[in-house]
């Protein structure tokens, strides 16, 4: 949000005409109005489409408030846009690209565009419906970033399949003489392992791994503050699934972690207080929390930081899931549990197994690929066949 301080560049320095002809200086919006462009103006001062003005508002580089259902946009805000081009190229880069034209600016084929996407390099935010299906989309400034690694990345899928030719080949004239696999990956073994078990039981081990697996693509794609928002949902959906099926069997177990304080959404108001000082000094928001108490308009949630850790166990198997309890509190029903509250803040941990109590590394865990583990988790939420009665 901005204050009105923010808007102190007149439409009439540009050589506009202002929007509020007799202004009443006790009357925020007619700062706000006299002080802004709209956006066919800003489109055409800074030579951007409409979608991309959106974004730039959206990501909070230009500065907007509504007022009487019409957006401004803070001409204090698009001056600073116009002078830095790092800005203009934050805008530029939230634009939303199909693979194909991905790979054109990559210089790749549509389907390496989806290997990069299955390996982690591009994350899909969205799709576009065309005549003849949908299509995948990605964002320009991840493209962008990549460029310069193209070539590198190129020439590791090209050592990458030699090895795999050479392995396969050696794989195959043993696998003739034996009938036995010689070098059988983790993911090999572990699947082999489950096929013989009770056809419901291997389904409950295969959807926790899946599950532990998705959480390391989640988890990566934040280490380079990407929200990957397909993939919490269809984590927090897979979650729920293995709730409905097992949460009364003797392999499940649910514990409430209490979070150790409460976050506050503040209202209208107290943001602008609070925006009035951040302005001058740079403020934390952990400072912010402790100085500003909440007012009666503001909104406190008390569980924003609590976490759901769901435990499985079945035979040598064993699986820890961590979910934040905001994402699947319409659901979960937190009163059914003892609450814990924990001793140290980093409670929250990466989703993780054990196979006869020894600790499962990610460089096994990553052996499932992202688009086997979504497929078959996506399998799971709309199976209907499951159940413990076995």
């Amino acid at each position: 949000m901005c204050t009105n301080n923010y808007f102190n560049i007149s439409r009439e320095s540009l050589g506009l005409e202002p929007f509020v002809k007799k202004v009443d200086l006790t009357n925020a919006n007619h700062t706000i109005k006299n002080n802004s462009l709209k956006i066919k103006e800003c489109q055409k001062y800074l030579e951007l489409r409409e979608d991309q003005v959106r974004n730039a508002i959206k990501v909070d580089i230009l500065k907007a408030v509504t007022v009487s259902e019409v957006l401004y946009i803070c001409l204090n805000s698009i001056m600073q846009v116009e002078k830095d081009f790092s800005l203009l190229e934050k805008i530029i880069d939230e634009d939303d690209l199909t693979t194909n034209i991905a790979g054109e600016l990559l210089g790749l084929t549509t389907k390496n565009v989806r290997r990069l996407i299955d390996e982690g390099y591009l994350t899909v935010v969205g799709t576009l419906e065309f005549k003849y299906g949908l299509a995948n989309v990605v964002k320009r400034g991840e493209v962008r970033k990549l460029i310069p690694q193209v070539e590198e990345i190129k020439e590791f899928w090209k050592k990458q399949t030699k090895i795999n030719r050479q392995m396969g080949a050696k794989k195959a004239v043993e696998t003739r003489k034996t009938g036995i696999n010689p070098n059988p990956t983790f993911k090999d073994h572990f699947l082999k392992e489950i096929e013989n078990l009770p056809h419901k039981l291997s389904k409950l081990i295969r959807a926790s791994i899946s599950i532990v697996a998705l959480n390391y693509y989640i988890e990566r794609k934040s280490v380079k503050k990407i929200v990957d928002q397909e993939l919490m949902d269809l984590k927090n959906s897979s979650i729920k699934k293995l709730f409905e099926l097992y949460e009364n069997s003797e392999y499940f177990k649910t514990l409430y972690i209490k979070g150790h304080e409460p976050y506050v959404y503040y209202c209208a108001k107290c943001m602008e207080l609070i925006n009035d000082v951040r302005s001058s000094i740079y403020m934390p928001w952990s400072d912010i929390r402790m100085l500003y108490q909440p007012c009666r308009g503001c909104t406190v949630h008390n569980d924003y930081y609590s976490v759901v850790k769901v435990n499985i166990r079945v035979m040598d198997y064993e699986f820890n899931i961590y979910t934040s309890y905001m994402d699947i509190s319409d659901w979960f029903e937190k009163n059914k549990y003892d609450k814990h509250i924990p001793e140290f803040l980093n409670y929250f941990k990466p989703d993780h197994m054990f196979i006869d109590t020894q600790h499962v590394p990610t460089t096994e865990i990553k052996s499932f690929k992202i688009f086997e583990v979504m497929d078959y988790l996506k399998d799971f939420v709309n199976s209907k066949d499951l159940s413990l009665n076995i």
